[in-house]
């Protein structure tokens, strides 16, 4: 029982959550946690997330992992983390709201965990990466891997799948990047990269090179690399859409983003 967290508790609160003090505890590890939360609980709610040798977790404390964890999760898969950095504009999915709110356990105060409640917490977890990565020199990837060696950061580039009202060709691809104009975050087509880039080879090889391993799990993409249909707008088939669609997984696990029709 010496790694066992069990006697690490927190009571939900109206706003947020409370270390539960009541319970005896007597493991060091515990105690040690106990004290960063109650020094700061969010920033010990976002370590908290990085964690994997975690054992016999308390439901209570369980499930604040599952939100912090979700919350690391959904901000790697945001493509323009590296250039946005502390200004992140964290954009969380539905999905991630209804796994928490459908995982909610029989704990104190569990009535009061609803979209906002997450929303408060997920700000405030923002807050705490944005005031670290501030002052962090190196890049976010970098900054990521020192927290855990099993996480990337989504890569900058977009798949998009979009409907057209043409019998022939009823869909279009196009790939994006996320860029930063006037100090605002953009989605542009990835063809102004090749313009914006123009005097920095290093920066646009660095921005396409993620590309070379999608092309190995999609033979559509590499076809677009070696014609150069990769930074226009393409019309689609049925069956290459269909095609494309297949391999949204394997792409996605290369970390770029695809927005397909639902």
């Amino acid at each position: 029982m010496a790694n066992s967290l069990s006697n690490l508790q927190f009571i939900i609160t109206e706003k947020s959550f409370i270390v539960d003090t009541t319970y005896q505890v007597d493991n060091n590890k515990v105690l040690k946690l106990q004290k960063e939360f109650l020094e700061d609980k969010y920033q010990a709610l976002y370590y908290f997330g990085f964690r994997d040798n975690l054992s016999k977790l308390s439901m209570s404390s369980h499930y604040l992992y599952m939100i912090s964890n979700s919350f690391i999760k959904e901000l790697t898969n945001q493509p323009q983390l590296e250039i946005a950095r502390e200004n992140i504009d964290l954009e969380i999915h539905g999905d991630t709201y209804d796994y928490l709110l459908d995982s909610i356990p029989f704990i104190v105060g569990n009535e009061y965990i609803n979209r906002d409640w997450l929303d408060h917490i997920f700000i405030k977890l923002t807050e705490v990466f944005s005031r670290e990565i501030k002052d962090y020199n190196g890049s976010v990837q970098f900054y990521i891997t020192e927290k855990s060696q099993d996480l990337t950061v989504a890569h900058r580039i977009y798949f998009h799948l979009v409907n057209l009202d043409d019998k022939d060709y009823p869909f279009a691809f196009m790939a994006s990047y996320a860029t930063k104009t006037n100090n605002k975050i953009e989605h542009v087509p990835l063809k102004y990269a090749l313009e914006e880039y123009k005097d920095d080879r290093l920066k646009l090889i660095s921005l396409l090179s993620c590309l070379n391993k999608v092309a190995e799990v999609s033979p559509l993409i590499a076809h677009f690399m070696e014609t150069g249909e990769m930074f226009h707008p393409v019309k689609l088939t049925v069956k290459e859409a269909y095609d494309l669609l297949l391999n949204v997984p394997e792409i996605e696990k290369c970390n770029i983003k695809c927005r397909v029709p639902n």
